[in-house]
């Protein structure tokens, strides 16, 4: 059977040598070419086998992407209806939700959930760290390049369900 791929214009050339396949692939790049080696193409043109040629410098980005999801972490800071704040950290990567503060004033505290705050600020700057608004009682401070370690004892006291929390902070 023959798959009708019809290219507008084609040309074959051999690569003699590693220069020649790197100006080669530098020229794909900038033209946004896919490039295929042996491709085996089935009657509704999937690729069924052959080797897909990868850029590793974009390769890289994309684990450094999943890296970071990987490590998806955000504290939310609700405020509540006598003045005070509950912060939330939760951890979707490893399905955690702690309740850092339920009663945190956010004057002066020093509750781990200011101190992270604090921290972020210090070393991004102000205008620096990602907060945003999730609703219009909640505040959500990104900790995803951020490593935090809690103990084992400090996890059992704190533990939340996600799912009594999500519905009031996002």
């Amino acid at each position: 059977m023959e798959i009708e791929l019809a290219p507008e214009t084609y040309r074959l050339c051999i690569i003699e040598n590693d220069a020649e396949f790197d100006k080669f692939m530098h020229w794909t790049k900038q033209n946004a070419i896919g490039v295929l080696v042996d491709p085996f193409f089935d009657d509704e043109k999937n690729l069924l086998k052959g080797a897909v040629i990868e850029d590793l410098a974009e390769l890289e980005k994309q684990n450094k992407h999943i890296e970071e999801v990987e490590r998806f972490c955000l504290l939310f800071t609700k405020s509540n209806e006598d003045g005070t704040f509950s912060q939330i950290y939760r951890d979707f990567v490893n399905d955690v939700t702690l309740l850092l503060h339920d009663k945190c004033t956010c004057d002066g505290c020093k509750c781990i959930g200011c101190q992270m705050y604090d921290v972020r600020i210090a070393h991004y700057g102000k205008d620096n760290v990602d907060i945003r608004q999730s609703n219009e009682n909640t505040i959500v401070l990104n900790l995803s390049d951020s490593e935090s370690e809690w103990t084992q004892e400090f996890v059992e006291n704190h533990s939340v369900d996600w799912n009594d929390w999500e519905s009031l902070v996002t």
